[in-house]
């Protein structure tokens, strides 16, 4: 049944006089069977979305489609529907690009006359650099906003979010505003350069300073991703005897914690103490315990005389392939730090870039969360 009402969408998009923005009836269990105009990519999404699974009528990139998957695994229980629903939005994502390709044409490079003058006004004005980048970057959003009003598919891609950058008018900015201010091997900072790299091209000497820039960031690239790594082969060494025990420590000590919002995530699967049982009990999700004060069961406090119990280390161990936990922590203390360092890879100017002390980084994430 879903295919056929799948295969209909693709039928009318397969039309030559179809157009995207076109809207159509659309009425299921997700609307209380009302009849809800929507596009068709919307109507779409839910129908590749489970049956029960909440309406969507909202734009989705790259952000919105990681809460709408968390929320899928939160909604059911069962691995193999959470299985099917992710391979079924996979594949006909894939299929779903063969009908309408994400396209542009040169013309999508071409500032409109009002983003000229707003661009002309900013290079007399003669800012410092921090208010050049961020007029450059209120420029590009405005730019951003005419490629949305004329249907550009540059604008589906920029804003999908699969560029990788989270930092996308600014990104923007560089390419069709102004490159802005860079920084050299010294760490001088430049006047900005006030040439868009897609729209003018730069002059020869905006082209070294911009070369002294990238050369910078290898060598920040090379030198950054070293630290993480010396400090989780410390880590690595120091605990790699602590394995998982079987058997539960029977601690009676426990973590005082009170649930933020932002932990219940990172909260599923632990274990703690239920007062008003006495029992301990798994949290298997813990948004019902936000804003309480809980005793959490703990590595901190826990008594295996081997490494760490499966009560207090949480049910984590069950995704893992080796009991060796001690040197599973120092995997991810290496992730965190090379990612951190990463997020320079793909940043269009360094000026915003703050150098990271990847151990005090690390305690940081560690006490929040």
């Amino acid at each position: 049944m879903l295919i056929n009402k799948l295969e209909m969408v693709y039928d009318e998009l397969k039309k030559e006089e179809v157009n995207i923005s076109d809207k159509y009836d659309y009425s299921s269990d997700k609307t209380s069977n009302k009849i809800k105009r929507l596009t068709l990519g919307r109507i779409w999404f839910n129908l590749v979305l489970p049956d029960d699974f909440e309406y969507i009528d909202y734009e989705v990139n790259k952000g919105s489609l990681e809460k709408i998957i968390k929320k899928i695994y939160a909604k059911y229980t069962d691995p193999k529907t959470i299985a099917d629903a992710l391979t079924r939005l996979n594949s006909e994502s894939f299929k779903m690009a063969t009908f309408i390709p994400a396209s542009y044409d040169i013309s999508s490079f071409e500032l409109p006359k009002f983003i000229i003058d707003r661009k002309r006004e900013m290079l007399n004005a003669d800012l410092p650099p921090d208010e050049f980048l961020k007029r450059s970057v209120d420029i590009s959003k405005e730019y951003l906003e005419y490629l949305r009003k004329r249907n550009s598919g540059l604008y589906d891609i920029i804003l999908s979010g699969c560029n990788g950058n989270k930092s996308t008018a600014l990104t923007l900015a560089t390419l069709m505003i102004a490159k802005g201010t860079v920084v050299d091997l010294e760490g001088n900072i430049s006047k900005p350069i006030v040439n868009g790299l897609a729209t003018d091209g730069l002059t020869l000497k905006e082209y070294y300073l911009t070369a002294a820039e990238a050369r910078y960031g290898q060598y920040y690239k090379s030198n950054a991703s070293q630290e993480p790594g010396y400090l989780a082969r410390k880590v690595v060494f120091a605990n790699s005897n602590i394995l998982l025990d079987e058997n539960d420590c029977g601690t009676k000590k426990y973590l005082k914690l009170k649930v933020l919002p932002s932990m219940t995530g990172k909260l599923n699967g632990r274990y703690y103490l239920n007062t008003e049982s006495g029992e301990i009990e798994n949290i298997a999700n813990a948004k019902f315990l936000e804003n309480k004060l809980i005793l959490l069961r703990s590595p901190i406090y826990c008594k295996s005389s081997i490494g760490i119990c499966k009560i207090c280390y949480g049910d984590l161990w069950k995704e893992l392939n080796t009991n060796k936990i001690g040197i599973v922590s120092g995997g991810i203390v290496n992730d965190l730090g090379v990612n951190s360092a990463m997020k320079l890879r793909n940043s269009s100017s360094l000026v915003d870039i703050n150098k990271v002390d990847f151990t005090k980084t690390i305690l940081e994430n560690v006490n929040d969360n």
